[in-house]
């Protein structure tokens, strides 16, 4: 699953959900609702890894929060897993927001109807949900034993910061991280473990060897691995069905904006003026521009959480001083031969910071300013931060 710096104010609880559950079988295909997209690559041999799949509920944010997942099967007299795989018999089908495939002899052994149904649907303009319904069918007289494996490894955005997991037959196994958060979510469960990703996919790989631990494990930067196993008795009357759900949201954030309030003082080019050159968006990097400064002259950049409007002699504040009384925080610049100066600003990647408000105003000394302070000063520039 898939950065941060600064001060916060106020953290808002970053994102909602990704859950992760989509059978990933089957040749390249694509299903779309609105915002949300999901694409299974080639689906693999009888003895091969997990399939590649791709999803998200936000293709502009996060374009990709999963890096492969599959299915497996291990009948009660068998002693190897066999992934759902491309058999020469797997009939698929993508349309719209759903996508079947159906295996009307699973493994060729006479014995269960196997049909994957994929759907997605949009929440919301950045949130999103796939889920998957995993449907065995007994063909013959007699109940069949089988066991259901299902591996998922997310990828959501780096580095990971916390990752929960609950315990027992229901898994909710969350993962949060500064841009997502991630929820996976299987039910009536016999093993279950989440584990840092790796290339073994919980021992899948090496057959008849897989021993889930019903256990979490630290995860790696950037990965999460959950492995679910589901040991069932298919009657000869009645289907099963397994289902795995994903949901996505990369967060409750508006879009970025800024402001521009109050008024300024003239210097020797008039009132020097403040604008926004790129918007201060959630882990990009945004850009004040002060212009018709002094030039050549030192700028005060200061900064704040709040307006105010405040006269010291022939000054005027327009922010709210911290607490340290009248102490300001502040940056400093010069104005180039034009009287213009840029300040660049690094946004944390950070969902905490989303609607935050920060606001600047710029000051330059100027010796042609009458008054006990040699300066003239912009408006003030109020930033909202968002996407």
């Amino acid at each position: 699953m898939s950065q941060e710096t600064a001060r916060t104010p106020r953290p808002v609880l970053l994102a909602v959900w990704l859950a992760v559950a989509i059978p990933c079988a089957h040749a390249q295909g694509t299903i779309q609702d609105g915002n949300v997209q999901y694409t299974i690559h080639a689906l693999p041999s009888a003895d091969g890894d997990t399939v590649d799949c791709d999803f998200t509920a936000d293709p502009l944010f996060a374009p990709d929060v999963l890096r492969e997942q599959g299915w497996w099967y291990r009948f009660d007299d068998e002693t190897e897993e066999t992934p759902f795989h491309d058999d020469g018999t797997v009939v698929q089908s993508y349309v719209g927001p759903r996508a079947d495939l159906a295996w009307d002899d699973l493994g060729g052994r006479d014995r269960l109807r196997a049909r994957m149904g994929i759907e997605v649907l949009s929440t919301g303009s950045a949130s999103g949900v796939v889920q998957s319904r995993l449907t065995l069918t007994n063909r013959t007289s007699e109940p069949i034993g089988i066991t259901i494996f299902h591996y998922v490894d997310v990828d959501a955005c780096i580095p990971e910061t916390d990752v929960t997991f609950g315990s027992g037959p229901d898994q909710t196994i969350v993962g949060e991280c500064a841009l997502q958060q991630v929820r996976v979510r299987a039910t009536q469960l016999d093993r279950w473990e989440v584990q840092p990703s790796s290339d073994s996919e919980c021992g899948l790989l090496d057959p008849g060897r897989l021993r889930l631990a019903n256990s979490g494990l630290p995860l790696l930067r950037g990965d999460q691995s959950a492995c679910f196993c589901w040991k069932r008795t298919v009657p000869p009357d009645l289907p099963i069905v397994l289902v795995v759900r994903l949901d996505h949201d990369s967060g409750p954030c508006g879009a970025a904006r800024s402001i521009t309030y109050g008024q300024g003082a003239p210097g020797v080019l008039g009132v020097p003026e403040i604008a926004t050159s790129a918007l201060p968006r959630i882990g990009e990097t945004a850009e004040l521009e002060l212009s018709f400064g002094r030039p050549r002259s030192f700028v005060i950049w200061l900064f704040g959480f709040d307006r105010a409007n405040t006269v010291v002699d022939n000054l005027t504040f327009l922010i709210q001083p911290g607490p340290r009384g009248l102490q300001f925080d502040f940056l400093t610049g010069v104005t180039d031969p034009q009287g213009v100066s840029t300040l660049q600003v690094p946004v944390p990647a950070s969902l905490s910071f989303c609607a935050e408000l920060i606001y600047w105003q710029g000051f330059v000394v100027d010796d042609s300013v009458q008054g006990t302070f040699p300066f003239s000063y912009t408006a003030g520039e109020q930033w909202v931060l968002g996407r």
